[in-house]
């Protein structure tokens, strides 16, 4: 990680790259990133790392990209909304639903034969 952090690229591509770090050391990398224009591709646990580095979070849920500019905290934030509105659009969906099948069900009951009438 040392040498590609000394080649001062474009992209990066870091796996957990807090582990094992001392604060100081942290502190550095998190300086270190956010300095120029770099792109990071990054898996890491580490919430109180991706606040300080990223500015822009890409999202992958069911194929789609999702971009979300801001830092990781306003990702949650802007996510938490985006469920609660997607959970409150499928439970209008279903009520919408379910009254057009207990509506379907009356129409059948009316319009089947009744086997005990001749």
């Amino acid at each position: 990680m040392a040498k590609l952090l000394i080649d001062d690229s474009e992209f990066y591509v870091l796996d957990e790259p807090t582990n094992h770090l001392d604060i100081d050391t942290i502190e550095w990398l998190e300086k270190l990133l956010t300095e120029g224009s770099k792109t990071i591709l990054m898996v890491t646990h580490d919430r109180y790392f991706l606040d300080n580095v990223c500015n822009e979070i890409l999202e992958i849920d069911r194929g789609k990209i999702i971009p979300y500019v801001g830092n990781y905290a306003y990702y949650l934030e802007r996510k938490a909304e985006q469920n609660a509105s997607d959970d409150a659009t499928f439970q209008k969906t279903l009520i919408c639903f379910e009254k057009s099948l207990s509506g379907c069900a009356a129409s059948l009951r009316h319009a089947a034969p009744n086997p005990n009438q001749e």
